[in-house]
């Protein structure tokens, strides 16, 4: 099979793969990457509090490198152009809007496809190829997750990429490795916690016989040097002061523990959960893939391979915080490791397929007659590998190398991931299409818009797009996009020392009784004039624990739409008081047969004010 043969079709179903994805998934996909892309472009947009710079003028240099913002622009600045080019051309008001950064997505995930299938070939020959390609696109965690707009997504790409150019067997030229080394930087600049698996990679390459070292050092720390000065550069520049994002995204995570706000999980969560939902059909033949890269007669590269996979997992698993998606750039290596796998499993079947078995009717090896006379031997051959009754998938088959029931349990994974894809959490996204629709009817009188619903559940002004709900400014330079007209119930984390054991965040307070939440927060009556909210949102720094009376400062006005989950409705009380203050229903959109948070349980529905005669249905 020819590689062109086979690229084409693979980004060509990769980006039918992405257009398919319409669903919620994390909100990271939105929050820290189309939102503030979106924010650099149109001047508007969310900023959730990793964003936010709010160190003092006063601070010391380096002190204010710490305690900076932790995310850096690198990786909204992709999806920049798109949307430079879309606000240019004056087509930033149609469907374009939300299908560019798709299509940019979809070029990184193929990148991840194509560089999967190069890995495979080079470092084990050209009929390993096609089935890591295969595996790369019918991965599980890839559909759901590859085709995202989330920084873990480019990190993958980036990461197997740069392995495509790395010397795992000597013989590699220097370019190849300066090549690997900007690639690997560029994916430490994506996501910091990559730079785990580089160290490995580099000890492990000086460690080789006959490399020049010296070299190999020089071009890592010229390499290092420069795009840390690149990254800074870049930084500082979005953020108007010295910013430098990996110091203090390790400090506020790591050394602080932040991330613990987000939860938790036991040391063997990786192995146990992990590695099992990112693989999940291909799971056995990953770990037969380990298992055999870990001989002492594998072949370099592959003992390699099979000892970065236990480094990560190793090192991430130290982590209190852990999420499946921060193994992502090891799946690549999983899918190459299994390919070989399964393309020998096939060779050996293939194999004793030629191998002649004795007739059972004669025990000497001859064909007995009736006139007991001798005839020639009749070797007779064992069973081909596939059925030849199915011609089209025995050659299918054959092209992969792969075995038809081995084929068939990779494909298992589909059902699900598609579902996930296209159906699980749909509501949560086309919500704001549909709040969109409904700002075009002019007797809707979209005024003002909140959501009752646990923080970050929907996309933002990426998708909505709507700069006449935003209140110019917000509550200052750093908190535009969260005015008083467009506004969440939030979920920042305690970053001023509040104890974590007491601490509760907006949203928090609110899910602990909506009714008492909606009585003691917002006016008795509804303003028909639908003025900006004073307070919507909250701070960190007002929020220690249910009983703060810093709480008191959230204060809302009830804006003309109210969007939320139909379990909310069920709250004792709920549903009457949104009755008594005149909200109907005025749109619903099914979201997901079951949902893991029971906060989100249900239907997306849009309640719109009509008066105290309105009833909710």
């Amino acid at each position: 099979m020819s590689s062109l043969a086979l690229l084409i079709p693979l980004i060509f179903a990769r980006t039918l793969l992405v257009l398919h994805t319409r669903t919620f998934f994390q909100p990271d996909e939105h929050y820290q990457s189309l939102e503030i892309a979106h924010r650099l472009v149109f001047g508007y947009g969310y900023q959730t509090w990793e964003w936010r710079d709010t160190r003092p003028a006063d601070l010391p240099f380096v002190e204010s490198l710490v305690n900076g913002p932790i995310r850096s622009i690198a990786f909204p600045a992709v999806f920049v152009p798109a949307y430079g080019a879309l606000k240019w051309m004056g087509l930033d008001e149609t469907v374009l809007l939300t299908l560019a950064p798709k299509l940019v997505q979809a070029a990184i995930a193929s990148l991840c496809d194509i560089s999967t299938y190069v890995l495979a070939k080079r470092l084990f020959g050209s009929r390993y190829a096609p089935a890591a390609a295969l595996l790369s696109i019918t991965s599980f965690f890839n559909i759901i997750s590859l085709g995202r707009t989330v920084s873990n997504s480019l990190e993958t790409s980036l990461t197997v990429t740069a392995l495509c150019f790395w010397p795992h067997v000597p013989g590699r030229s220097r370019r190849d490795l300066r090549i690997s080394l900007i690639l690997a930087a560029l994916a430490v600049a994506m996501r910091p916690t990559n730079a785990v698996l580089w160290f490995f990679l580099g000890a492990e390459l000086l460690c080789q016989p006959r490399l020049p070292r010296l070299a190999v050092v020089l071009d890592s720390i010229l390499i290092g040097v420069l795009s840390s000065i690149l990254l800074f550069a870049l930084d500082t520049a979005f953020y108007r002061r010295p910013t430098f994002t990996p110091l203090s995204f390790l400090a506020q995570n790591v050394f602080r523990s932040i991330s613990l706000f987000y939860g938790s999980s036991p040391a063997h969560y990786y192995l146990t959960q992990g590695l099992p939902l990112l693989c999940l059909t291909s799971l056995p033949f990953a770990l037969i893939g380990l298992i055999r890269a870990s001989s002492p007669f594998a072949p370099r590269a592959a003992r390699t391979l099979a000892a970065l996979v236990a480094w990560t997992v190793g090192i991430y698993s130290l982590l209190a915080h852990k999420e499946w998606r921060f193994l992502h750039p090891i799946l690549p290596v999983l899918h190459v490791l299994a390919a070989r796998a399964l393309v020998d499993a096939y060779a050996r079947v293939e194999e004793r397929a030629k191998e002649p078995e004795a007739n059972p009717r004669a025990m000497d090896g001859y064909i007995h007659t009736t006139s007991e006379l001798p005839v020639t031997p009749l070797p007779r051959r064992r069973p081909p590998p596939f059925p030849s009754s199915l011609p089209v998938l025995s050659g299918v088959c054959a092209k992969l190398r792969i075995l038809p029931a081995h084929l068939a349990l990779l494909l298992l994974a589909l059902p699900p991931a598609l579902y996930l894809a296209r159906y699980h959490m749909h509501g949560q996204t086309e919500i704001m299409h549909v709040l969109r629709e409904l700002t075009e009817e002019p007797a809707e009188q979209v005024k003002s818009v909140g959501l009752l619903m646990p923080c970050h559940s929907t996309p933002w002004q990426a998708t909505l797009h709507l700069r006449e709900l935003e209140v110019e400014g917000g509550q200052g330079p750093n908190w535009s996009g969260d005015g008083g007209k467009l506004w969440f119930l939030t979920c920042d984390p305690p970053l001023d020392g509040q104890d974590a054991t007491t601490y509760a965040d907006q949203s928090d307070q609110f899910y602990a009784s909506p009714a008492t939440y909606l009585s003691t927060h917002f006016p008795p009556t509804v303003e028909p004039s639908f003025l900006p909210s004073p307070f919507p949102t909250s701070s960190p720094s007002s929020l220690s624990s249910p009983s703060s009376t810093s709480i008191s400062e959230q204060e809302h006005t009830w804006p003309s739409h109210l969007v939320l989950f139909s379990a909310l409705l069920d709250e004792p009380g709920v549903h009457a008081l949104l009755q008594e203050r005149g909200y109907v229903e005025r749109r619903r959109v099914w979201n997901s047969r079951v949902h893991e948070d029971a906060r989100r349980s249900g239907d997306v529905v849009v309640l719109r004010w009509e008066g105290k005669t309105g009833r909710v249905d």
